[in-house]
């Protein structure tokens, strides 16, 4: 029995002071991480669950049924888990921030660009893991389009932080199409050639409004495109 009173008090211990490491590793890590209206959410968040350790100390050690107290030290260790989890979190995350705003700052290199999407992946594969867990589908599909999606808005975000308003349209398009003629080794009479059935393309209204409608379409609900290409081949098929 005394023991066993000697192990619980131990574990009780142990658990204050890695509640205590986590907690002071979790705000250091937050005040790197986000600015001062994102900190104060997370400190909002610590106290809470601060205070539901506290009520589990006391729970403890007060004369209560020894399987309360018991359940009370369970209680201990499973924020402590909590805390470890988002401690990782934000570990993970730290990199990827950092190479975020790197990328910001020079756009044209392709190592910083794939150290963004290696740990943004990373990060957010980690992350929606316990979701994609109960998301009924292909785990690894579910989290590869949460990624995609995620460093999608991250990069519109940091970009219009610094200023700067890219939006997926006709002009995207036809800038794309212009460097890839450019890059490619075609002989000089095809570039000029080409270079003037781009630019005749895209310079006529019509086009560029139904280009802005079709990726507009692309982003937003992409059914709606499989849908409306299964009834023209349908009509097409009857037609025939």
């Amino acid at each position: 029995m005394f023991q066993y009173l000697v192990e619980l008090h131990s574990t009780v211990y142990a658990q204050i002071v890695l509640f205590l490491i986590l907690g002071a590793f979790y705000l250091f890590s937050q005040r790197r991480l986000h600015p001062f209206r994102i900190l104060a959410v997370a400190v909002i968040r610590l106290a809470i669950v601060v205070a539901l350790f506290i009520y589990l100390f006391l729970n403890w050690s007060s004369e209560v049924n020894p399987s309360l107290r018991e359940a009370s030290v369970l209680g201990m260790f499973l924020i402590n888990l909590y805390m470890l989890w988002h401690v990782v979190l934000i570990r993970m995350e730290l990199p990827y921030r950092e190479a975020l705003e790197a990328c910001a700052q020079d756009p044209g290199s392709p190592e910083l660009f794939h150290n963004v999407v290696r740990t943004g992946r990373r990060f957010y594969n980690m992350r929606y893991f316990p979701l994609s867990l109960v998301s009924g589908g292909s785990i690894k599909r579910f989290l590869h389009g949460i990624a995609v999606e995620q460093l999608r808005h991250d990069f519109r975000h940091i970009l219009q932080k610094r200023g700067v308003s890219l939006d997926i349209d006709f002009q995207m398009a036809h800038f794309f199409l212009k460097r890839r003629l450019h890059e490619e080794d075609y002989p000089p009479e095809f570039k000029n050639f080409m270079d003037k059935v781009i630019d005749n393309f895209f310079s006529h209204a019509w086009i560029q409004e139904e280009m802005n409608r079709f990726l507009s379409a692309v982003l937003e609900s992409p059914e709606e495109l499989y849908r409306s290409e299964l009834i023209a081949r349908e009509e097409e098929a009857a037609e025939s």
